[in-house]
């Protein structure tokens, strides 16, 4: 169970505690996860929340993805790539039969569309990592040719962030602004509801490229805020997993023979954000002063 949960359900899920029943029987194979913070948008050019990643993860894919241990960049979309003896040329090679989670043809000009969108849109929060980027051809179904306006050697890690999911064109631009409410993607997972406040489930899709290596039906991501709310509803077995749990909880809620604590290692970094338009802070001196007393 904890590893199918690591793996399949959130790829990449460190620094956090995860709490969970241990050979536990789902209902309807479908994982319950609880977790403290509701999510904002499911488009990915439009956040940086952990909150939404952890879904997004769960139902897009990308061209290429970093793999289980952390190491590498491996084929996810692509199955292969090259990169120009200049560094400034990637030509990808997609799978064949790719489909969205809708069934529709996934493209060589959805990855195309996807990824200048993510550089051009306003308000894309990760576009400084992709203007890179000059210009994208799509000379055939299954051939993306990325040319880069100078050699970047981050450019293939950058391609395996969660913001650069390849997306239906189509879907889109018929969706606009809802995109984000009414997501589609190529992952594991398809989106099927959203009640804003309490809960995100998802079916699984029966066209992702590794359909055979998903043995959940579904997940549920619910918004329990209250740290003993999820931990109660995990100990009666409510939800299946529960994250964020308090760390003066953990002994206790490992000394439980039903239930798994299980903890990553993980850096972390802080930031003060420092208002400039407001008085003393418009003072550079004083933000000087406020940097020097810290003890960073």
């Amino acid at each position: 169970m904890r590893q199918l949960f690591k793996g399949l359900v959130i790829a990449g899920l460190l620094g956090i505690m995860i709490v969970m029943p241990a050979d536990s029987v789902l209902a309807d194979n479908v994982l319950k996860i609880a977790r403290q913070q509701d999510s904002t948008t499911l488009d990915p050019i439009l956040t940086i929340q952990n909150a939404d990643i952890w879904v997004m993860n769960n139902m897009n894919s990308l061209l290429v993805r970093v793999s289980r241990d952390g190491t590498t960049i491996e084929p996810d979309l692509a199955e292969s790539w090259s990169i120009s003896p200049d560094g400034k040329v990637y030509t990808l090679n997609l799978r064949a039969n790719l489909k969205f989670g809708d069934g529709s043809p996934l493209k060589s000009s959805d990855a195309k569309y996807s990824l200048l969108r993510l550089r051009d849109k306003k308000g894309s929060i990760m576009a400084g990592m992709f203007t890179d980027i000059d210009t994208i051809d799509a000379p055939d179904d299954r051939t993306v040719v990325i040319n880069l306006k100078q050699r970047s050697a981050p450019f293939l890690a950058a391609l395996a962030m969660f913001s650069a999911a390849v997306l239906p064109e189509k879907a889109l631009k018929e969706l606009g602004d809802d995109f984000g409410s009414n997501p589609v993607g190529a992952g594991a997972f398809n989106f099927k509801e959203w009640k804003r406040g309490q809960y995100i489930s998802m079916v699984k899709n029966p066209y992702f490229w590794e359909a055979d290596r998903v043995k959940l039906d579904g997940v549920e991501w619910s918004y329990i805020p209250n740290d003993n709310t999820r931990i109660l509803k995990l100990q009666t077995g409510e939800v299946d997993a529960a994250i964020f749990i308090p760390f003066n909880r953990a002994k206790e809620l490992d000394r439980n023979k039903d239930i798994n604590v299980h903890m990553d290692p993980s850096s972390r970094m802080d930031h003060m954000l420092v208002n400039h338009s407001h008085k003393p802070l418009d003072d550079l001196r004083v933000r000087q002063a406020i940097y020097y007393a810290l003890n960073r």
